[in-house]
C-alpha cells in the first residue's frame, strides 16, 4: 500500500480539527472528508481550507478513503463503526484517538473489523474544547522527556500489518525527529485502559 492520501475524519472538535489542521499543513495536496454532528465546525473548516469536502452522513463518500480518524466522544463509536462497516473499502484503515479501548476493541471484533482497525491515542489535549480551538501543533503540548507521544495500539496479534502501516502514516505526518509511537496490547477482560510495552519507534530511529 502506498502512502495515504485521502483521509476521513468522523468529529471534528479539538482532537480531530488539530490532526486534520496538521496533516492540511504538511500534505496540502491530500484530500479531506469530514462529518461532525456540529455542522457550524465542518463550515469553519472547509472555510478554512482544512477539509475538501463536506459529509452530512457517514456514508458512502468515505469509501475512498486509505485511513478514517473516528474522534468522536467514545460513546458514539459503536454506532459510526457500524456505519462505516457498510461502506468504507477494503483497504481502508479506522483509527480512532480515544483513552480507552476496552468498549471500542469488544465492537471492532464484534463487526469484523479487526484487519482494518488500530487504536491511538494521541497524547495531547487542552482546556478548551471544540475545532475553533484546534491547532496544526496541538501535539508538541504532549511532550514527554522532548518527544511527542503517539500511543498506537494492536487490539489482536493478527493486526501487525495494520498497525505497522498507521505507525507509517503517523510518523510521516507528525513532528519529526520529536515523535515517539509506543504499541500497547491488553486483553478485553483487563480493567486497564492502556499499557504502552514496548517503543518501537523513537526519534533516534525517525529518519530510517
Amino acid at each position: 500500500m502506498g502512502m495515504a492520501s485521502n483521509y476521513g475524519f468522523i468529529g471534528l472538535g479539538l482532537i480531530g480539527g488539530s490532526i486534520a489542521k496538521r496533516l492540511k499543513k504538511v500534505h496540502s495536496e491530500y484530500h479531506l472528508i469530514a462529518y461532525s454532528r456540529t455542522r457550524a465546525n465542518l463550515e469553519l473548516a472547509h472555510a478554512d481550507g482544512v477539509i475538501d469536502e463536506i459529509a452530512d452522513e457517514v456514508d458512502e463518500r468515505f469509501r475512498d478513503c486509505d485511513v478514517i480518524y473516528l474522534c468522536t466522544p467514545v460513546s458514539f463509536n459503536e454506532m459510526y463503526l457500524a456505519k462505516l462497516k457498510d461502506v468504507i473499502g477494503i483497504n481502508t484503515i479506522i483509527t480512532d484517538v480515544g483513552s480507552t479501548k476496552a468498549e471500542i476493541g469488544e465492537c471492532v471484533h464484534a463487526l469484523g473489523l479487526d484487519r482494518q482497525f488500530c487504536g491511538g491515542h494521541p497524547m495531547a489535549g487542552s482546556e478548551k474544547t471544540g475545532y475553533e480551538n484546534a491547532n496544526d501543533h496541538l501535539m508538541e503540548n504532549g511532550l514527554v522527556d522532548g518527544l511527542t507521544k503517539y500511543i498506537l495500539g494492536k487490539l489482536d496479534i493478527a493486526n501487525d500489518l495494520t498497525g505497522n502501516i498507521v505507525q507509517c502514516y503517523v510518523r510521516h505526518i507528525f513532528f519529526p525527529p520529536y515523535f515517539s509511537c509506543d504499541t500497547f496490547s491488553r486483553s478485553f477482560s483487563s480493567s486497564v485502559t492502556m499499557l504502552p510495552c514496548s517503543c518501537m519507534w523513537s526519534a533516534s530511529r525517525s529518519a530510517s
